[in-house]
């Protein structure tokens, strides 16, 4: 097997690895970078498919599919394998990413790179898949295992010419109130391990992340958390409604997170959720059991600047989790040009260059941060995507505002990377999907390691090429000789 890296290395974003052996040529993810430019993974290399493989719904991994039929890389009904969960997902932030990109394209004066038709045909392609085993292409045979990230996530095992290659996707580490634990990765030969969080050796406690959490919320100002709309928003939507502390009439959620939420009524088992969600259903009939009796959605840009202007202590949940788009930008803008006191609650990976970094870096730094932010701004009665654009605006956001929860991120802390990897036991391993230090720190550990630090390991740059020779067993007969042979000497 041959493998490429199109992007996602010594970077959080555009997550893709073209993977050929003699006679298929496949895709682990093809996602987007998000941040003051869109990046996107070097699949204009590629000059055949015969599948994608996609391990969650996240852009960072999904986001480029509509570029493959663009690139009429997925003609003759290319599947795109993922679990189901994955696939109902992909509806939703599909057309979102090109509502996003369209503006952006028009805003850089930039030809489209794909179209709607695009995103409807990968669609259509689509070949859901449980957490089972699978066949991808007639000599690649794959598996899926639960990684415990959003709903529907998955590692990805891909087995050819007697080699077993595993690819971690985004990998939680057990830390939520709504999925189970990732499940034990099978042994492998090689592995790609994702690094998001390779410079933190262990997450602060969840438990006490959520008091604090609430505490913050609680506060007699205006709150925005702003949040991923598969993942982080059902965490924090499911923690206010199982406290008492907040009062659900301030509490207001905006943007993809109604599109998302039949994704997970409909998912509601334990293969997919944890037991605690599943019996809570169950046991009480709840068809809502993340949204807290009272909260609201506003429905029009003026409910939103009415909210964020007047309301006396409103506790805005909104996408995107970074401030690159959705509403969570306008609501910063409306608080810093509106308001005296409020509270800004980051609770996810912030990537370099968003607006979530620097309110990050700011907020380590003791200092206030000056950021551009691009806000949908559209008439007062606008409900459809067309009638917004986005208009730029500098905003001071004061020091004290900012507060960070990283206890409250998706993805698992170096410590629980390094067990998934020993649980493989692979003798190669590509360190991939890390930013800053964060890269280097789990290559460090990785070969510091007693159990792993024999085999080979290496991060990656975008565009590197590596090569697992076939390992092609030998005949019985020679198999057999060879024993004989063995067992002669120690006899002698």
């Amino acid at each position: 097997m041959e493998f490429k890296v199109l992007g996602g290395a010594r970077e959080v974003g555009r997550s893709s690895v073209h993977v050929s052996t003699s006679e298929s040529d496949i895709l682990v993810d093809c996602g987007l970078k998000q941040g003051e430019t869109t990046e996107y993974p070097r699949v204009n290399e590629l000059d055949n498919l015969d599948a994608v493989v996609l391990t969650h719904a996240h852009i960072d991994h999904s986001g480029g599919l509509p570029l493959l039929s663009s690139l009429e890389l997925l003609d003759g009904d290319v599947p795109v394998f993922c679990t189901p969960p994955t696939g109902m997902l992909l509806k939703t932030l599909l057309y979102d990413s090109y509502s996003l990109q369209r503006k952006e394209w028009k805003r850089n004066d930039r030809d489209p790179i794909y179209g709607h038709e695009d995103v409807a045909e990968v669609l259509k392609q689509v070949e859901p898949v449980p957490y089972q085993e699978f066949s991808v292409t007639d000599d690649i045979q794959a598996e899926f295992g639960n990684a415990g990230h959003i709903l529907g996530s998955a590692w990805v095992q891909i087995r050819s010419e007697g080699r077993r290659v595993l690819f971690s996707g985004d990998l939680g580490g057990g830390r939520t109130n709504h999925l189970p634990r990732p499940a034990d990765p099978p042994k492998s030969d090689a592995l790609f391990l994702e690094s998001t969080y390779g410079a933190t050796q262990q997450h602060p406690s969840f438990s006490k992340q959520c008091n604090e959490l609430i505490d913050a919320a609680s506060a007699e100002v205006p709150v925005l958390i702003p949040s991923f709309a598969v993942g982080r928003a059902h965490e924090v939507l499911r923690l206010i409604k199982t406290r008492d502390e907040i009062d659900p009439s301030r509490v207001y959620f905006d943007g993809m997170i109604e599109e998302t939420l039949p994704a997970y009524r409909s998912y509601a088992s334990t293969l997919y959720m944890s037991e605690s969600i599943v019996n809570s259903i169950e046991s009480s009939s709840d068809p809502r059991p993340f949204l807290p009796e009272g909260v609201e959605k506003p429905d029009t840009y003026r409910d939103r600047t009415r909210i964020a202007r007047e309301e006396d202590a409103p506790i805005v949940i909104a996408p995107s989790g970074m401030l690159t788009g959705g509403w969570s930008p306008l609501y910063l803008r409306e608080f810093a040009e509106s308001r005296e006191d409020a509270k800004v609650i980051l609770v996810g990976h912030q990537a370099e260059q968003s607006v979530g970094r620097r309110l990050e870096s700011a907020h380590e730094a003791g200092t206030d941060a000056d950021v551009t932010v691009e806000a949908l701004a559209g008439p007062g009665d606008a409900e459809d995507a067309e009638d917004f654009e986005y208009r730029e605006s500098e905003v001071r956001v004061p020091g004290e505002w900012i507060e960070t929860f990283g206890g409250f991120s998706a993805h698992g802390s170096a410590t629980s990377l390094l067990n998934f990897a020993r649980k493989s036991l692979p003798r190669r391993i590509f360190v991939v999907h890390g930013d800053g230090d964060n890269w280097k720190s789990m290559e460090a550990l990785l070969k510091s390691d007693s159990t792993l630090k024999h085999g080979r390991i290496e991060s990656p740059a975008v565009g590197d090429e590596f090569e697992l020779e076939a390992r092609i067993p030998k005949p019985f007969e020679e198999r057999l000789e060879e024993l004989e042979e063995k067992v002669s000497e120690l006899t002698r």
